[in-house]
């Protein structure tokens, strides 16, 4: 039975796009301040039938988001298109002078499309190729493991040292890299179906996901294949 406050922001957002004939660019920038903002905080390690495990409570501050998307595409055929994005965040914690947890990390991605109307009988067919990379969170709080914890309440210390600042359980995890491969149409008169066929993480890498908390657990899901038809 927590009385939070409402969540009040401001946000301002600037977006330019340009085009010179087969280029084309579009960067947005944006700060969003939100008062009272509500939010999942560590609050340490709790014991269960089943063992040890780390528990949240949600908590309120006010946090600033900094950030910016920029997008480019370049079509060097008539068919075919080079398409780039970059997403970046940098999100503190402004009544505390502190950083926060599971905030998404920076992303740079880069694909190459082969898209035609009309072969085979089909619309809107294309093939596409795409690379992510998923950089780690740099900007995240101090990390007290487990074991530290119950080391501390052991021996009789205060785990958190004395200090109010956020903490995680582990280390944000290592940047990664993800591939992705698609294949889809259009097909249909009176009806239309859009069918796609589509691979996650081609490679089948290892990673963990920073705003996911079963990264506390286990790895993400490895290579996954992934068909879809929706019908218009």
């Amino acid at each position: 039975d927590v009385n939070f406050q409402t969540e009040k922001a401001f946000k301002w957002v600037s977006t330019y796009a340009r085009k010179w004939n087969a280029v084309s660019v579009e960067a947005t920038a944006f700060a969003n301040y939100i008062f009272d903002y509500i939010y999942l905080r560590a609050g340490g390690i709790t014991q269960t039938l089943r063992g040890y495990f780390p528990y949240f409570r949600y908590a309120q501050t006010d946090a600033l988001f900094l950030g910016g998307d920029l997008e480019a595409s370049w079509r060097i055929r008539p068919h075919v298109m080079i398409e780039g994005k970059a997403s970046l965040l940098r999100v503190s914690d402004e009544r505390n002078d502190d950083l926060l947890v599971f905030m998404p990390p920076n992303r740079y991605s880069l694909g190459l499309r082969w898209e035609e109307h009309g072969r085979l009988g089909l619309q809107g067919m294309y093939v596409s190729a795409r690379m992510q990379l998923v950089g780690r969170r740099r900007s995240a709080p101090r990390v007290i493991t487990p074991r530290q914890f119950l080391d501390a309440v052991a021996n009789g210390n205060d785990p958190l040292g004395g200090s109010s600042e956020n903490f995680d359980f582990v280390e944000a995890p290592s940047a990664y890299w993800l591939g992705q491969a698609a294949v889809g149409f259009s097909t249909g008169q009176k009806v239309r179906y859009d069918v796609r066929i589509s691979v996650e993480n081609v490679f089948d890498n290892s990673y963990r996901e920073y705003t996911n908390r079963f990264r506390y657990y286990a790895d993400e899901l490895g290579r996954n294949f992934i068909i879809s038809m929706k019908c218009i």
